[in-house]
């Protein structure tokens, strides 16, 4: 069995192409990880929202094995006086755990740290396009109920893919509450497009 020690902290300069090869190697293919290369150079990137998992396997040498990604994001919607307003909220993408260190809890370490630093920067609510029982496990619900809707297609080569895509709020009735009533898009950056 393996024995290691886990350790989740915000990246650090060093960690840059190590995390873009560990995206690169969970998912099997580069797309998430130039989609993180390109984030970095977002305006609105921090790394305090850009999250490793390290793992020291008794060789006094770290090794990062995962990675999560936050990035602000705008909710356009109508409030309750039908005026229009700008919220910032959270994207979640990527998140990451190379192959051998998969189902051994890493993830959703880096999940629950990412929820703790959303809410330490006082952020009320997190999006993402993933897979239910994974994510609905934290407290992601579906987004499409909330007629919350994102600037992207929610259909992957002609099929949907509506049921992937999930908000958690992290402050009570900052979101949700007049969502189902008014709605609102989910603006991603341009950066999404190009991959």
């Amino acid at each position: 069995m393996l024995q290691f020690k886990v350790t989740i902290r915000s990246e650090e300069e060093k960690d840059v192409d190590v995390i873009y090869n560990v995206i690169s190697e969970a998912f099997g293919k580069e797309n998430e990880s130039k989609l993180y290369k390109l984030l970095r150079c977002n305006e609105n990137f921090n790394k305090e929202l850009s999250i490793v998992a390290v793992v020291d396997e008794n060789t006094q040498q770290e090794r990062v094995v995962g990675h999560i990604l936050l990035l602000p994001i705008k909710l356009k919607r109508k409030d309750e006086n039908l005026k229009e307003e700008e919220i910032i909220i959270l994207s979640l993408a990527p998140l990451s755990v190379i192959p051998s260190f998969q189902k051994k809890g890493i993830g959703s370490q880096l999940v629950l740290k990412s929820i703790k630093k959303a809410k330490e920067l006082n952020y009320p609510a997190i999006v993402v396009l993933g897979h239910k029982e994974y994510y609905s496990k934290f407290g992601f619900q579906s987004a499409i109920p909330h007629n919350l809707i994102p600037s992207f297609s929610l259909s992957d080569n002609g099929e949907s893919i509506k049921e992937h895509y999930f908000i958690m709020e992290l402050k009570e009735n900052s979101i949700l509450s007049t969502a189902n009533k008014n709605g609102g898009t989910i603006e991603y950056p341009k950066e999404f497009d190009s991959v």
